[in-house]
């Protein structure tokens, strides 16, 4: 009922416009008791946060969804599978291959660590954490990808730039 309220309300167009500047993150973990609070400083921080269980709720939705997930923090130990399988597996996928990946796992051994940057996670991160280092951490590492990103056309202020560069 209240998302048929928002969307009379709010309208489709007015919904977009909300949403389209918020991060969409997939958090794959299996505990419920450790992921929902994180879930839920990230709810709050402005993420769009979607959970999965297990390995094959994760690969549905990425396979469903891939481009419209700007990040995955995934655990090691899931059920069905190995979480760096999992990315190894995400990687050779075209849904797969720019998404950035973080590892949130009990496992702290300089293996685990050390194969999740082969594959490509651009962060290894030891549970216990608090919710809201982790939530910090995540909205930078974001922000900093968006705005290394090139941007097409021209940026910046025409005040700064001269005659000849704007003809």
């Amino acid at each position: 009922l209240l998302d048929l309220f928002k969307a009379l309300v709010l309208g489709e167009d007015m919904r977009a416009k909300l949403m389209g500047c918020r991060y969409r993150v997939l958090l794959v973990d299996a505990d419920p008791e450790e992921s929902t609070v994180l879930e839920l400083r990230m709810v709050e921080q402005g993420f769009d946060v979607k959970t999965a269980r297990n390995i094959d709720i994760a690969r549905t939705l990425l396979s469903a969804e891939g481009a419209e997930v700007d990040l995955v923090v995934c655990d090691v130990e899931l059920p069905g599978g190995d979480g760096l399988a999992f990315l190894s597996e995400a990687r050779s996928e075209p849904w797969g291959r720019t998404i950035p990946w973080v590892v949130h796992t009990h496992k702290q051994g300089r293996t685990e660590a050390n194969r999740a940057f082969e594959l490509g996670a651009i962060d290894f991160v030891a549970k216990p954490v608090q919710a809201d280092v982790m939530v910090a951490k995540l909205k930078a590492m974001l922000d900093q990808r968006s705005t290394t990103q090139v941007s097409k056309g021209v940026s910046g202020s025409l005040r700064e730039m001269g005659l000849p560069d704007i003809v």
